[in-house]
């Protein structure tokens, strides 16, 4: 039952995971049979019981499926749920069955049946710890007492062992994000005589969270066709210098968004999302448009 209520909350959660990316595509270049793991992350050390492993594939293309191997075995390849589309994300009910260090990977693969790079990450599957708390523990006293009459009699009082109470320690709160905002409602791209051409954007995630990393996502959408996005990209945020529950990151789209260009009069589309050290929680929050990007001509 225990191992039901833990795959239960992390399928809950990644099905609140409708788009991820990783780290930006450099400007100009082409998306190809791209691949890469949103969890489990690089270095995590996890419990042996069932883990969702979840991952995106894309191209400039339509993707029509992602591998997933682990230790050099392919264990699955999952259809593209979505059929034709060039992004989606995949999910597979990885269940470990011992302990030990395992690579996991991934690649995508085109509609012309060719395949991209391997995107690799390594766990470790650990045995529980268990934490003794010490006690003072009294030991019992025997006591004898004598009456001495026609008859002797012999009294005993013991002393009882206390008993002993194991102590439950918290785990981390919910995560929330909390007043999530940017710094400027427009910004520009090309030209340099009408305004900033960077946005920062800002969240707050309560320190009873434990949140070990938080990541901004962010789109260009066409605010005359609703249809005309480009891929979604990311970037890790950090604390801001004298914080430790205010998170930043800062974003240019002309030099970090492939075929700003092609966008003379946007929206920037973003979202959060967040993991607590312990890996129990993996949450995304709303997606946001409130800010414009338009083409400067001079």
């Amino acid at each position: 039952m225990k191992n039901f209520c833990f795959l239960t909350l992390i399928v809950c959660s990644v099905l609140m995971i409708s788009a991820c990316g990783k780290n930006s595509t450099p400007p100009g270049s082409e998306v190809r049979l791209q691949s890469w793991i949103d969890a489990p992350l690089d270095g995590m050390r996890l419990p042996l019981a069932p883990y969702i492993i979840v991952f995106h594939i894309t191209d400039s293309n339509a993707v029509t499926s992602g591998e997933l191997t682990i230790n050099g075995n392919i264990v699955a390849e999952i259809p593209n749920p979505e059929g034709d589309t060039n992004y989606t994300v995949l999910t597979y009910n990885w269940q470990p069955m011992d302990y030990g260090i395992y690579t996991i990977a991934t690649r995508a693969k085109g509609s012309a049946g060719d395949w991209g790079d391997y995107a690799k990450v390594v766990v470790e599957i650990v045995k529980p710890t268990v934490t003794l708390i010490p006690m003072d523990i009294k030991t019992p006293t025997y006591t004898p007492t004598a009456t001495f009459t026609l008859t002797p009699t012999v009294t005993s009082t013991l002393t009882p062992t206390p008993t002993l109470t194991a102590t439950r320690r918290p785990g981390p709160d919910k995560i929330r994000f909390l007043n999530p905002h940017p710094n400027t409602s427009q910004i520009y791209f090309r030209g340099t005589g009408c305004g900033r051409k960077e946005v920062d954007f800002y969240v707050t995630v309560p320190a009873s969270a434990n949140a070990s990393q938080v990541t901004v996502y962010y789109r260009l959408l066409d605010r005359n066709d609703s249809n005309h996005t480009t891929s979604w990209f990311s970037k890790l945020m950090y604390h801001p210098t004298g914080s430790n529950e205010e998170w930043l990151q800062s974003v240019n789209p002309e030099n970090e968004i492939s075929g700003t260009a092609n966008y003379p009069q946007a929206s920037i589309q973003y979202y959060f999302t967040a993991l607590n050290s312990l890996s129990t929680s993996a949450i995304k929050s709303d997606v946001y448009e409130n800010i414009k990007l338009d083409i400067c001509n001079h």
